[in-house]
């Protein structure tokens, strides 16, 4: 009768082995998330800003169609000339308004009044001025 040795070969895989290949997995996940959520806040701002400029544009044509020749600080009136989210990707809407004698953009110059400043609800994000001529 012949013994079976006690560290031959064997077939399949212990518990360890998979508990091992897990915690690799996991010690990977943990050192790639901060990259990955850097690339998706990145991205955002991108798209974010590129919706702004957008309706920044549109808001540039719209005034000259307009009669009274003003910018609108209605999103949805630029609904017709452009079509863009009015949401930042990150959540939240989008705001217009036109600036009053006096008033400074973030980096402290004078913006001319009757300008347009086109801001996301995120704070991070900086505005976007449309100058008025």
């Amino acid at each position: 009768m012949r013994l079976r040795p006690a560290c031959g070969n064997r077939r399949g895989s212990a518990a360890t082995d998979v508990l091992v290949g897990a915690l690799v997995v996991l010690i990977l996940f943990v050192a790639a998330s901060p990259f990955y959520r850097a690339a998706k806040s990145q991205a955002n701002l991108q798209q974010c800003h590129q919706h702004r400029l957008l309706l920044a544009e549109a808001n540039r044509r719209y005034r000259e169609t307009s009669p009274t020749g003003a910018f609108t600080t209605n999103v949805q009136d630029l609904m017709q000339i452009v079509h863009v989210s009015t949401q930042c990707p990150e959540g939240g809407p989008y705001s217009m308004r036109v600036t009053q004698p006096g008033e400074h953009d973030h980096y402290g110059r004078e913006l001319p009044a009757g300008s347009l400043v086109i801001r996301c609800s995120v704070r991070t994000h900086e505005p976007i001025y449309l100058l008025a001529r």
